[in-house]
């Protein structure tokens, strides 16, 4: 026999699309798969799948980034507002709104969460920000300031002891020590449309890029040499799927 039932009286249904991710992370016990309307959520053990949203657990819609600590000690979930959700690995969800409800001037959108350590590291319109994921308080706070501007950071990457930022410009590059006390940003620049940079990543230890066009089969990789973006040839100008 098949029942079907109307939603209680009162109560909310969530209909939001969960068939397409844009990142996924896994702790443990759990695997995630997040987009911006929601995470997806899969138990190993029990083998049960749980949408968490604004509907039933999250405390902010437009989700803008996602990042699963490496050891499984939490995942963090970022949005457009600043606000700020860490899924613990018993499942449990913590706020963080400090961001959002912070006095910086600014567009506190959470683009990007790098974590290393102890530490994640929040990039947004006001600046970076890091986190420290025992207490998830707020340890420090830089804007990023370049050619007299706050820069709107998208991206970041740790290498050594530098800092790679992302920006709507081109890519800046500082050294982490001194970024909270006496800053200086150096910029990498590349002549091609900011937003065409995605996916700043290390591999070999050799720092990357794709540049993703919208155009068919125009997509390149580049790799930084010395102060240069260089195309790797034979991935230049191809359709990058990634």
């Amino acid at each position: 026999f098949q029942i079907h039932a109307q939603t209680t009286i009162g109560s909310w249904q969530s209909h939001n699309p969960m068939s397409s991710f844009r990142w996924v992370g896994e702790t443990e016990s759990k695997i995630y798969a997040a987009n911006q309307y929601g995470v997806l959520v899969y138990d190993r053990e029990n083998e049960s799948v749980e949408a968490l949203t604004k509907v039933n657990f999250l405390a902010s819609t437009e989700i803008t980034s996602f990042e699963c600590h490496p050891s499984g000690k939490a995942c963090i979930i970022g949005y457009a507002d600043g606000n700020l959700d860490i899924i613990l690995p018993d499942g449990k969800i913590i706020n963080q709104p400090a961001v959002k409800n912070s006095q910086a001037i600014g567009e506190k959108s959470i683009n990007d969460i790098l974590i290393t350590g102890s530490i994640a590291w929040l990039s947004s319109g006001i600046g970076v920000i890091q986190i420290d994921l025992e207490s998830f308080n707020i340890i420090d706070f830089a804007p990023i300031i370049f050619d007299g501007q706050n820069q709107r950071i998208n991206q970041l990457l740790k290498f050594g002891n530098s800092l790679y930022m992302t920006t709507d410009k081109s890519v800046l590059r500082t050294n982490i020590p001194k970024l909270f006390s006496e800053p200086s940003h150096s910029e990498i620049a590349i002549d091609i449309p900011s937003d065409e940079i995605t996916q700043l990543f290390t591999f070999q230890s050799e720092i990357y890029f794709i540049q993703k066009t919208k155009l068919f089969q125009e997509d390149t990789l580049f790799q930084l040499i010395g102060t240069d973006w260089i195309p790797v040839s034979h991935l230049s100008g191809r359709g990058i799927q990634y």
